[in-house]
């Protein structure tokens, strides 16, 4: 819910959250005395614990990688392709290899279609992408 704000979120309002949501939530069903250690437990791609100003929050990971890196990756492997490339799935795959981090979830899309689209610079048919 605060996603838009991309803000760090208190932990106890998660754990607020969380008991709000689900009545029977605690963390000692999982087999943790703590929120912040079955949070951190979860290897989740989406957020973080983090320790600030003395407490615990919870924020958004951020990507790693910059829009414009990847940009230029993409742009990249259209060029030496001839001017396209085939299929969507091998520009994840080839920008996976190159920023192994690389999730488009990071980047607040859930689709590679959608985030390629997003740059503007792109065009797809087909599951085939192009420079504009």
């Amino acid at each position: 819910e605060n996603n838009s704000q991309n803000q760090p979120i208190i932990l106890a309002r998660v754990g607020n959250f969380l008991t709000k949501r689900f009545s029977d939530f605690d963390v000692r069903n999982y087999g943790y005395s703590k929120l912040s250690t079955f949070l951190e437990s979860l290897n989740n791609s989406d957020f973080q614990v983090v320790k600030l100003h003395g407490g615990y929050f919870v924020q958004e990971k951020s990507a790693s990688t910059s829009k414009a890196d990847i940009e230029k990756e993409i742009i990249r492997l259209i060029q030496n392709n001839k001017g396209h490339v085939d299929n969507l799935s091998i520009i994840h795959e080839e920008l996976k290899k190159k920023f192994p981090d690389f999730d488009v979830k990071q980047y607040g899309f859930s689709r590679i279609s959608s985030f390629i689209r997003s740059f503007g610079t792109f065009k797809i048919k087909d599951n085939m992408v192009q420079l504009r």
